[in-house]
C-alpha cells in the first residue's frame, strides 16, 4: 500500500495525539483540512478503533468482576458445604486486592501500548495495530493499493471505477 509519509510536523502531531485522546482528537481531524491526508486519516481511524476496543475490554472486565463479586458469597457457601479448606482469604479481602492488582496491571499495559503507538506516530512511522490496522486499510484505503503489490500477492489488479465494465456493456 502506498501511504505517503507525513508532509508537515502538524501531521505527526495530530497522529500522535489521536492515540491518547482518541475521543477528542478525531473530531478535530475529521472537521479540519487534514481529513484528506492519508497518514493522519489512517492513524485517526486506527486510534478510534483501538480506543473503542480497549474501552469495550475494560467494560467487559468490570462486568465480569461485578459478576464474580456477586457470586462470592455463594462460592464461600459452596466451599464450606463441600468441606474444602477455606483459610479466610475471602474474608480478609485478599480476593479483592488480587482482582484490583490484575485490573491495575491491565490498565498499565493498555497505557503503555497507547504511549508506544503515539510515539511511533510522532516519529512519522506507518504501522498497523494487529487485527485493527489491516481491516481499516482494507476498508478505507483500498484505493491506494498498488497493482504490482496485488499481483505479487496473487490477486488480480483492482478494477477502478472508471474501468469497470458492466455485463450489459459486453
Amino acid at each position: 500500500m502506498k501511504i505517503l509519509p507525513p508532509l508537515e510536523e502538524e501531521d505527526t502531531m495530530l497522529s500522535a495525539l489521536s492515540y491518547p485522546f482518541w475521543y477528542v482528537t478525531a473530531w478535530f481531524v475529521f472537521f479540519s483540512r487534514k481529513k484528506d491526508e492519508p497518514f493522519v486519516k489512517f492513524h485517526t481511524i486506527q486510534s478510534i478503533a483501538f480506543g473503542l476496543a480497549m474501552s469495550a475490554g475494560y467494560l467487559l472486565l468490570i462486568f465480569m468482576l461485578v459478576g464474580i463479586f456477586h457470586c462470592v458469597p455463594s462460592l464461600r457457601k459452596i466451599i464450606h458445604e463441600q468441606g474444602f479448606v477455606w483459610k479466610g482469604y475471602m474474608a480478609q479481602g485478599f480476593f479483592m486486592v488480587a482482582v484490583f492488582l490484575v485490573f491495575l496491571l491491565l490498565f498499565f499495559v493498555g497505557l503503555s501500548l497507547i504511549l508506544y503507538y503515539s510515539n511511533k506516530a510522532w516519529k512519522g512511522e506507518y504501522f498497523k495495530i494487529p487485527f485493527i490496522g489491516q481491516r481499516i486499510e482494507d476498508r478505507y484505503f483500498s484505493y491506494l493499493r498498488d497493482d504490482v503489490e496485488q499481483e505479487a500477492a496473487g490477486k488480480p489488479p483492482q478494477a477502478h471505477k472508471r474501468d469497470t465494465v458492466f455485463p450489459s456493456q459486453q
